[in-house]
């Protein structure tokens, strides 16, 4: 009787053990993650300032301005009046309605902004104009840049990829990368680095949306695009194209739980809109009364009709090598690919990420693989069919400056830090796929494009590039051998000197492009002179 009454107690035993050793398993990671890896939010941002403060620091000391000649004299002919325009605003107060400091006179209305971000930036601007004046806006520009776009993007895009279940070291790689991306750096003397921190933040909102049921970062998202009603319009279809990727991937059969989904954002996008339609209103105005919307200098008509879409021979070669580095091709007005240097594709964000894009395939079953690669295939295609890319610029020009320097590069990114996090775990990597990307893009970056000029590849960023290919290709095949070999505080280690080693990258990769758009020290040894005020 007693061996009879024992058996059902040693079953039950044995099943609370099967309950009990994943979930024992799960805390067991979960301390791993956040008490051995040193990998967070506090990390990343001393990271971000150490690399900007070194690749930049002649911008932040104030010793040179951020504004440009040449190929960037929007930055002196635009930003800087708009800068002394916006400080005799504020001086007149919070609720301009009319500027007399623009031409004859012209509507101009300011309030407070209606979320905290808005607020705490506009606090800060009505602060350094009033006790610093317009030295604040001047001298301080890139600091306020750097801060505002350059620190905060990498700490959305590290909650973004956490919101996603990737590891803090996934996490982290990933921000890093997007932080200091070609369409950040080269981008942000034109104004579009704040078109990153936008998108990713849409992004952390979808998401926050979608898998934690939190509907509040939404209509900020919403809010923060809509003052400008074409970045509202390009957003808006990338953000339809990724929730259907994004929920299609997760769900097999939920066709309805999708529309559900599409309601919420409808709705809280309508709330974000209606929440900044004063500022979208007078955009919206101002854009439609221009003459390359419905003026002579519009090319709508033109491009809808199909007959100037023709690439120029060079846009190819261009497109493969700013993959590479945003500077491979020249920098500044001495840039030698298609159109100039920021017209041109900058879809450098890092090396790292494409070794890394591909290896997602071999995480996937066939079914995601169907929707991952359809998903990449989309984005492809619009650089093979120019009518697809005018089409979803609503054939306002060929642009890349506007969307497609996002979409593209970013697309690979996520594929990337979704491949490392998979590494991360499972030590797993495809060795002949590795060895075969690492093939393919030494043939892309040696291939002699004869529709390049025999001077226009830069042969120093060149021989870089190819170095630090093949070290991170072999980093990575040590990274998937290191399981078995060695014990998980050496295997910490061994993370934290990737992540020095890509910041170090990082940072030489972007010192170029800061170098090379400053003046020569032959020619100015002094900050140069801008006009005062009045």
């Amino acid at each position: 009787m007693k061996r009879e009454k024992r058996k059902p107690s040693n079953i039950k035993y044995k099943e609370l053990n099967k309950i009990r050793k994943p979930t024992e398993k799960k805390i067991t990671e979960q301390k791993t993650d956040t008490k051995i890896f040193p990998f967070n939010v506090w990390i990343l941002s001393g990271i971000i300032i150490l690399i900007g403060f070194f690749a930049f620091s002649k911008y932040l000391t104030g010793e040179y301005l951020f504004f440009f000649k040449d190929i960037g004299s929007d930055s002196i002919n635009q930003n800087y009046p708009a800068i002394i325009h916006k400080i005799n605003l504020l001086k007149d107060g919070f609720f301009s309605k009319w500027s007399f400091y623009k031409g004859v006179g012209d509507s101009y209305v300011s309030g407070i902004p209606v979320e905290p971000y808005g607020l705490f930036r506009s606090g800060i601007d009505y602060a350094g104009a009033s006790f610093v004046g317009a030295n604040f806006f001047i001298f301080g520009r890139f600091l306020r840049i750097f801060i505002f776009y350059f620190l905060f993007t990498g700490i959305i895009a590290y909650f973004y990829f956490r919101t996603l279940s990737v590891k803090k070291f996934a996490a982290v790689i990933g921000a890093l990368l997007l932080t200091f991306s070609g369409y950040m750096v080269v981008g942000a003397g034109w104004g579009f680095s704040s078109h990153i921190f936008k998108a990713i933040f849409l992004l952390l909102a979808f998401e926050q949306l979608y898998l934690k049921k939190r509907w509040f970062f939404f209509p900020f998202a919403i809010i923060w695009l809509s003052s400008n009603p074409f970045v509202l319009f390009i957003y808006t279809i990338f953000l339809l194209l990724y929730s259907l990727f994004r929920y299609f991937s997760e769900q097999e059969n939920g066709f309805t739980g999708y529309l559900k989904l599409t309601g919420k954002m409808i709705l809280l996008g309508f709330i974000g809109v209606m929440m900044n339609f004063a500022n979208l209103f007078k955009a919206f105005l101002k854009m439609y009364y221009s003459p390359r919307v419905v003026g002579d200098a519009s090319y709508s008509n033109l491009l809808s009709s199909g007959q100037d879409i023709t690439e120029h021979g060079n846009l190819g070669a261009t497109t493969i090598l700013r993959f590479f580095s945003s500077d491979m091709l020249g920098c500044g007005s001495n840039f030698h690919g298609w159109f100039n240097y920021l017209e041109a594709p900058l879809f450098y964000i890092g090396l790292l990420t494409l070794l890394l894009f591909p290896q997602i395939f071999i995480h996937l079953n066939k079914r995601k693989k169907i929707i991952f690669g359809s998903f990449l295939g989309f984005w492809a295609l619009t650089l093979f069919f120019p009518y697809l890319r005018y089409t979803l610029l609503a054939f306002t020009g060929d642009y890349f400056r506007y969307g497609f320097d996002f979409f593209i590069p970013f697309t690979l990114l996520l594929f990337a830090v979704l491949s490392l996090n998979e590494i991360d775990k499972t030590f797993k990597i495809n060795i002949p796929l590795l060895t075969g990307t690492f093939v393919v893009l030494m043939f892309a970056l040696f291939f002699p494009y004869t529709s390049l000029s025999g001077n226009a590849v830069q042969g120093n960023l060149q021989t870089i590039s190819a170095i630090l290919l093949a070290v991170y290709t072999i980093l990575l095949l040590a990274f998937s051998k290191l399981k078995y070999k060695i014990p998980i505080k050496s295997l910490h280690n061994m993370q934290f000197c990737c992540l020095l080693f890509l910041s170090s990258v990082i940072f030489h990769i972007n010192l170029m492009p800061v170098e090379c758009l400053l003046p020569k020290p032959n020619l100015t040894k002094t900050k140069p002179a801008m006009p005062t005020a009045q």
